[in-house]
């Protein structure tokens, strides 16, 4: 065949290939080609790795607190459950009016117990009387009358009083906390660059930054007999502990 004839036709074979694909594509041939480059470059990026480091941070900030809660007990005992209620009633009525006398708020009285139960001989087998005992928490939110509402506490009730716990805390603990986030964040990101030295990278920017929630922990507790207002009582300071999780970006 001459070599005329030859590329004739390989030009028209290659022209109906052409219209193959253009009638393939439809009357919006141009934004189905569009479509698959986009979806082909969207599928690139989601397999693409995140090169980023985590680290854990945590700060600790201590200030003194502004707050203490006494957990008082009345005690009282007679031979039937009647006589002992009608006891500790009375004295626990007069621990109230003192608590109140001495600056604690109606809000901040709070009874958190009510206990009758009968007393046993040596034997633990006959009913000698009867045991009463209610629990009641004052808080206070000026920390120098605690002695004084001690004592108080103390002389109104007499031998029927008992201080169970002493609990300190910070009433607001907004200002504490964000110096214990700074310092938090200073650790994630001082050990994400030992991290990243050590394996020969560099840090960029912060990619996130969490909160870890914390774990309730009680506050310090100290028992108390009920002459502990001749002893002075030091609060000393609390600490307030943050955690946070930081993420960044590896440069280079």
């Amino acid at each position: 065949m001459p070599r005329s004839a030859t590329l004739g036709i390989g030009v028209l074979g290659a022209a109906i290939i052409v219209a193959s694909l253009t009638g393939c594509a439809g009357p919006s041939g141009g934004a189905g080609r569009d479509q698959r480059l986009v979806s082909a470059g969207a599928s690139s990026e989601t397999d693409s790795t995140v090169r980023a480091v985590t680290t854990l941070g945590v700060g600790k900030a201590s200030a003194a607190p502004d707050t203490v809660s006494l957990s008082f007990e009345v005690a009282t005992t007679d031979s039937t459950a009647a006589r002992a209620l009608d006891r500790n009633n009375q004295s626990a009525a007069a621990l109230l009016k003192t608590l109140k006398a001495q600056g604690v708020a109606d809000a901040d009285l709070q009874t958190t117990g009510l206990t009758i139960y009968p007393t046993y001989d040596s034997g633990n087998n006959r009913i000698t009387g009867f045991a009463v005992t209610n629990s009641i928490n004052a808080t206070l939110h000026n920390l120098a009358r605690m002695g004084s509402t001690i004592d108080a506490a103390t002389h109104t009730t007499g031998d029927a009083i008992r201080l169970g716990q002493i609990r300190f805390s910070i009433n607001d603990q907004t200002a504490v906390r964000a110096r214990a986030r700074v310092a938090a964040i200073a650790q994630a990101r001082a050990q994400a660059q030992q991290m990243v030295g050590a394996a020969g990278a560099k840090l960029g920017a912060v990619r996130s930054i969490a909160d870890i929630p914390e774990t309730p922990v009680a506050s310090p507790m100290f028992a108390a007999s009920a002459d502990s207002a001749r002893v002075p009582i030091q609060p000393g300071t609390l600490d307030v502990t943050v955690s946070v999780q930081v993420a960044f970006d590896l440069a280079g």
